[in-house]
């Protein structure tokens, strides 16, 4: 895992001993407490007034990456949980879209606002770059001022069928104690433990694949603008991507191709000391000067207060699956992303608010208990909604990144891809490839499939909360 340098005062407590309000002895088990988890856990809470119980195999609080964007598709999950004034005042708007090459020239430029129109947003939503740390705490004190416990060090061995309890699932925790859980809720990451028994029905591992790259990633103090820039480099083979997560900070992203030999599908993210952080990014700063990338794009490398690598790794097949009885995965568990439109962790919270709102729709008869008589019918919407939907934003991601890296390595294909990008931008107003995943509502996907069902019921969503 990987640490900020920098953790501000209002860091909450590593930790939680709270004890869960509800005196059911198989209660709702959150596997992760990273942010995927954190949001359904809060989700689950409002839509159905149930206090989940979560389990982190880390034995503390740790913020892991660097920056990250939120895109109003995933700001629509914050917002219906009273969230979206405190993300977007702990972080940094886009304005603009800007298609950049090494040198500094400019390919074409979109307003980012066109990502967040939506009709039934009563204000409208902008792209946010955000410090991922930063999120964390304030999902973690959210969640913690709800008195939702979570446990510390308490990592997932195994889970089971319990066949002599009545749709109940056996969880082993690490410490060798166990619980019964009425359900499982996965979100315990790209290496999910709890993926291996829902796929286990199938006979099939899904091993971990490497998806072909290798990113440099960081934190600079170095004011930015309002715009996230994508740039590629001929001269570098490479591409790379700048965003600001405050007014006086920046995150910057450089991609290169990775040979599988050099792949680590176990440590997707791999800590650097601080003499290896400075030692990579003085390193990698002197190429781009050789490779006559322009200033503003190597200042960031010179100056950067944290950086990270990631290796992304892909499942060898989509999973079919996200359910087996009583246990759900959500997230990278289900589906890890690759990082080229944004979607990774936005596809995870539209997960979290699907699930809750499915299951307040059918589940739940009296609120802080579920009623497990259509729990089977809401896991299968569950996996009819998000399963067609998140197999669609990796397909754009991964074409994505491939139209990249071919702009990096062939001058004739880059020529093409600016003439397609500038065409796209004039008649869409931006990348065709962004438009599928921000303009996204996850609760007309869910109202959708209810119109569908044979029967039609209704879904039950409240007005917005005032926000915390």
């Amino acid at each position: 895992m990987v640490y900020s340098n920098s953790v501000e005062a209002t860091h909450p407590p590593t930790s939680s001993s709270t004890s869960p309000s509800t005196e059911d002895d198989a209660p709702v088990v959150i596997v992760g407490a990273g942010i995927v988890g954190l949001v359904l856990a809060l989700a689950l809470h409002k839509q159905l007034g149930i206090t989940p119980i979560i389990y982190e195999k880390c034995s503390q609080f740790q913020p892991i990456g660097a920056g990250m964007s939120v895109y109003p598709n995933g700001l629509r999950v914050l917002r219906d949980l009273g969230l979206l004034k405190t993300v977007q005042n702990a972080s940094y708007p886009y304005t603009t879209r800007q298609w950049e090459r090494h040198d500094g020239s400019v390919i074409m430029t979109a307003q980012e606002e066109v990502l967040g129109r939506n009709e039934d947003d009563t204000t409208p939503l902008r792209t946010v770059g955000i410090k991922r740390w930063k999120l964390q705490i304030i999902l973690l004190s959210a969640v913690q001022s709800k008195g939702i416990p979570i446990h510390f060090g308490k990592a997932i061995q195994e889970v089971r069928e319990n066949k002599s309890s009545n749709g109940t699932v056996n969880v082993q925790l690490s410490d060798g104690t166990q619980r019964d859980a009425s359900l499982v809720l996965a979100a315990d990451g790209t290496n999910s433990v709890v993926r291996k028994y829902v796929t286990e029905i199938e006979s099939q591992n899904h091993p971990l694949k490497h998806a072909g790259t290798t990113t440099l990633m960081g934190l600079a103090s170095i004011p930015r603008n309002d715009r996230i820039s994508i740039v590629t480099s001929l001269t570098s083979q490479c591409h790379a991507v700048f965003f600001p997560v405050s007014s006086t900070e920046q995150c910057f992203q450089f991609h290169f191709p990775m040979t599988k030999e050099t792949s680590d599908c176990d440590e997707s993210w791999a800590t650097m000391t601080k003499t290896v952080e400075q030692e990579q990014c003085q390193e990698l700063a002197q190429r781009l000067t050789k490779d006559g990338w322009d200033e503003q794009y190597i200042r960031p490398l010179r100056s950067v207060s944290q950086a990270i690598q990631i290796n992304s790794c892909l499942l060898d097949q989509k999973l079919e699956k996200w359910v087996r009885g009583n246990v759900v995965l959500l997230g990278d568990a289900a589906h890890p992303p690759v990082p080229f439109t944004g979607q990774g962790a936005q596809q995870g919270l539209e997960d979290a608010g699907t699930l809750a709102l499915l299951l307040r729709a059918l589940c739940c008869s009296t609120r802080g208990k579920l009623d497990v008589q259509h729990m089977s019918q809401a896991l299968k919407l569950y996996e009819q909604i998000r399963i067609p939907r998140v197999n669609e934003l990796l397909d754009l991601s991964q074409l994505t990144g491939d139209q990249r890296r071919k702009r990096s390595q062939s001058a004739r294909y880059a020529e093409v891809r600016e003439e397609i990008i500038q065409r796209q931008v004039f008649f869409h107003e931006t990348s065709s490839n962004m438009l599928p995943g921000a303009t996204h509502d996850y609760r007309k996907a869910i109202e959708k499939a209810f119109k569908a069902l044979p029967q039609r019921m209704p879904i039950l969503i409240e007005d917005d909360e005032d926000e915390e």
